[in-house]
């Protein structure tokens, strides 16, 4: 045996004769540091969600993209409502709506933009419009300057049939642009008197008639920038949930649709499916790991025995976790699927490499020394080795891997640390009333 080997084996042995010799006071205070370990990662151990944030700051593109972030906070993490409508004049009616009410809650809502809507561009919209439409939309103008001229003496709905009825009076002598445009207003009249007669609201979508402003789109863009909590797993979610509260609440909501895009409404997706993910994947390992403990300790006290120790370990692992970075990523979250897959292998290994000597009708605590002798050494290198793979990923500009690395190498050592004091405890205890390793007293 080496002299690394020998130190190593002396310090397993020395650990687990410790804590046979004190069990209570071991047991007392490996679950009292777990227990303020858990409390300590509650209080402190926050989450960061923003995916920017999983890179390391100091590369040089991550600095030119905060300083974009910085200077353009309106153009980044938005979040994008498209509302659909039949007609012009309902959607932008609906859309004006919703942006008002999203205003109106300037604690959630930071800024809330409509395109082409607003005092600037009902001034200066036209200049928006390609040459070539801006010019046909001109000539157009031109030819109905006479008809617009008389509307503008008497734009109430008499003026208005008045001024229909002379240019119907014209018949031929009118354009064909200009014909094809009255055309276009009797129907839309007809179809406003018709549904008035089947007591429908139907506004007359002025806009698309003429083929000009916000009014003549059936779909309109609302740009929201919403205040984020990046403390919780979904920082978008009150914001996404409160627009569909809103836009579900708005007056002719049936007839147009309200969607949400953008890149916050992309990642709160993404985020949704990966917490779901991870609560499955966690309660699946936990169950798998606990059926794997079961069915080769053959024995439900030392079932709980092996996920008591287990679970403090993996509370002193988040407890390290709060201390040394503070908060979880998306990726460093997935720790304590990692310890209670690897940390298990631990507590296995000591229990059933226990039976052997108490199979000889060995005493417990010389029983458990021996096994400190046999396994201990391998034990370490287990760990180290594990260890060494995860605080691999430390060097990385990939903070999100970074972090995940640090964390679970920690805990690989942790996990070797409550196997070799916490364990020998709590089956020193245990012994005293009941054999739970199938042998004779000892």
């Amino acid at each position: 045996m080496s002299a690394s080997d020998g130190a190593i084996v002396r310090m397993s042995v020395a650990a687990i004769a410790f804590a046979t010799r004190r069990p209570y006071a071991t047991a007392a205070a490996m679950l009292a540091l777990a227990g303020a370990s858990l409390y300590y990662a509650v209080g402190h151990l926050g989450i960061n969600t923003d995916t920017a944030n999983m890179i390391s700051p100091d590369l040089p593109w991550r600095q030119d993209f905060i300083r974009y972030r910085e200077s353009f906070p309106v153009r980044d993490q938005n979040i994008v409502a498209v509302v659909d409508g039949p007609d012009g004049e309902a959607t932008m009616a609906h859309a004006r709506a919703l942006a008002a009410a999203l205003r109106a809650e300037p604690m959630l809502f930071s800024s809330v933009f409509l395109a082409g809507d607003g005092e600037f561009f009902e001034e200066n919209g036209l200049l928006y419009l390609p040459l070539d439409e801006l010019e046909a939309l001109a000539d157009r103008l031109i030819e109905a300057q006479p008809l617009l001229s008389r509307l503008a003496d008497d734009a109430g709905g008499a003026g208005l049939l008045s001024t229909l009825t002379l240019a119907l009076e014209q018949g031929s002598d009118l354009p064909a642009a200009a014909r094809a445009d009255i055309e276009r207003i009797l129907a839309e009249i007809a179809a406003t008197l018709e549904a008035a007669n089947a007591g429908e609201s139907r506004p007359i979508a002025w806009g698309g008639l003429l083929g000009i402003g916000p009014g003549s789109a059936t779909r309109q863009l609302i740009l929201i920038k919403p205040r984020l909590d990046f403390s919780r797993v979904r920082p978008a979610r009150d914001a996404i949930e409160r627009i569909r509260e809103i836009g579900a609440a708005l007056p002719g909501q049936d007839a147009v649709e309200v969607r949400l895009t953008g890149t916050l409404a992309m990642e709160h997706e993404e985020l949704t499916s990966i917490t779901r993910s991870a609560t499955v994947s966690g309660i699946a390992s936990t169950a798998c790991v606990i059926l794997v403990l079961l069915w080769a300790l053959r024995s439900l006290p030392l079932l709980a025995i092996a996920v008591t120790t287990l679970m403090s370990g993996l509370c002193m692992t988040a407890g390290f976790a709060a201390l040394a970075v503070g908060h979880l990523n998306l990726l460093s979250v997935a720790f304590a699927v990692l310890y209670v897959g690897l940390g298990g292998d631990f507590i296995l290994h000591l229990i059933l490499r226990l039976k052997e000597p108490r199979a000889s009708r060995v005493a417990i605590d010389a029983a458990l020394q021996e096994v400190a002798r046999g396994v201990g050494s391998s034990l370490f290198v287990c760990a180290a080795t594990t260890a060494a793979g995860f605080f691999a990923f430390i060097p990385t500009d990939f903070d999100g891997i970074a972090e995940l690395g640090l964390i679970s190498g920690a805990g690989m050592f942790i996990s070797l640390a409550v196997s070799l004091t916490l364990l020998p405890a709590l089956l020193r205890i245990a012994s005293r009333r009941h054999d739970f390793l199938q042998v004779g007293p000892g």
